[in-house]
């Protein structure tokens, strides 16, 4: 995220500074270069993002993959419509994609005039056939995570306004492939840690010792959700616990667990709060996996 703010920052410096800015600029972690109205940011290593703008939307583009924002925008290339479409009227403010070893993974977020109960419906009638359905459903929340044909598929559905009659809802969307050979794409992957995200409220859920392999952040009405997932060595029941005492002061918590795996939700200060704990089976390293769920209540 951290990467992602300061490509945007060289970006609106160059439209600031107009014929003023050099065509190249030396660093000393590598160069800038203002290229047919794009910018390519390189670092010693050889390793290039690309940042090009079309309208008010801003795409940037390295080896990875690509990370798009904005308004109004396309859904990314090679994103599997056919299997998780978006609903009828989405304005899409996030699509993402990038591929390592094969694998896939994709980020799409978008805003729609709809109340969150008609938008899960749909997507409920399009996995009913899934496997390992998991659903959770609150009067402004819903989440389903499944399996389907290549793809682990986890979308969520919240309301995001509701004033003067007119009711909007967000949902994000992210899917990994399980097994890669399509010519999709990944972010967060398995072989990789990556960064947690700016903001992120650890005081209020605390992360255990491990490798985060996602760190996602979607900001909506300057409310912050967070999905976070953490490779662990500990044993799922001794996380379980530990996220049992985090949640020590929360609301309508509900727990659940299924031979080692473990899931514990709750409100928890002004945060909707989703924990699941599963183990690692083909891991030499690890042995558990938590991914964390946190949306702002209204």
């Amino acid at each position: 995220m951290r990467k992602v703010l300061i490509l945007l920052l060289i970006f609106t410096m160059v439209n600031l500074m107009g014929g003023c800015f050099s065509p190249k600029i030396e660093t000393e972690s590598g160069t800038i270069s203002l290229k047919d109205g794009e910018i390519e940011v390189q670092d010693k290593e050889g390793n290039t993002s690309i940042i090009s703008t079309e309208g008010d939307n801003v795409e940037i583009s390295s080896e990875d993959g690509t990370f798009s924002l904005g308004e109004g925008m396309s859904l990314s290339e090679n994103y599997p419509g056919d299997l998780v479409p978006v609903y009828e009227g989405a304005n899409i403010t996030l699509a993402s994609k990038s591929e390592k070893a094969g694998k896939a993974q994709f980020w799409t977020a978008y805003e729609i005039m709809e109340e969150p109960g008609p938008v899960f419906k749909f997507y409920k009638e399009i996995l009913e056939d899934a496997q390992n359905i998991e659903k959770m459903e609150t009067s402004e929340l819903y989440t389903i995570t499944c399996e389907k044909e290549d793809m682990e598929i986890s979308i969520s559905v919240s309301l995001l306004s509701q004033e003067e009659g007119k009711i909007s809802s967000i949902v994000n969307i992210h899917l990994v492939q399980i097994e890669g050979d399509s010519a999709s794409a990944a972010i967060g992957d398995k072989e990789k840690a990556v960064e947690v995200p700016e903001g992120y409220p650890e005081d209020v859920i605390p992360l255990m010792e491990g490798k985060v392999t996602v760190g996602q952040k979607n900001v909506s009405n300057d409310r912050a959700s967070f999905h976070i997932i953490v490779e662990s060595e500990k044993e799922t029941k001794d996380i379980n616990k530990f996220y049992q005492n985090a949640f020590s002061n929360a609301q309508d918590v509900e727990q659940a667990q299924s031979a080692s795996s473990y899931s514990i939700k709750g409100n928890l200060e002004d945060n909707y709060v989703e924990i699941y704990i599963d183990p690692i089976e083909d891991s030499e390293e690890f042995k558990s996996e938590i991914e964390i769920w946190i949306q702002p209540n209204e």
